[in-house]
């Protein structure tokens, strides 16, 4: 049933593969760089919503909820967070689609000013 876990946010589903952000300055770039430091556990993690800053797209699997970046399916715990494991291939997407959501953040704040 749509609904059940995919993304819902103002009033339109945000699918896995779809990530979108609203805000992108300073404060913004900051908050998303942070995600690219690993925990002390060994893994990254980025909550799938963002607030008024980001929204990652989720959809509902076969195992579980899940985002996607490319070709490439990365988990999504019951706390909402996008996460990969260090030195794994999804941890290399996971670590692209953070530097290309800074980049397009940089690139649409350097436009605006």
């Amino acid at each position: 049933m749509k609904g059940d876990k995919e993304m819902y946010k103002d009033n339109r589903y945000i699918n896995a593969g779809q990530n979108e952000f609203y805000r992108y300055g300073k404060k913004a770039i900051e908050k998303v760089t942070a995600c690219l430091t690993p925990n002390e556990n060994g893994f990254y993690s980025i909550p799938a919503d963002g607030g008024k800053f980001w929204t990652i797209g989720t959809s509902e699997g076969k195992y579980g909820e899940f985002a996607k970046f490319g070709d490439t399916f990365l988990s999504v715990n019951k706390a909402g967070y996008v996460w990969a494991k260090v030195g794994t291939d999804k941890a290399d997407a996971f670590v692209k689609m953070i530097n290309m959501m800074i980049e397009n953040m940089y690139d649409t704040h350097t436009e605006r000013r």
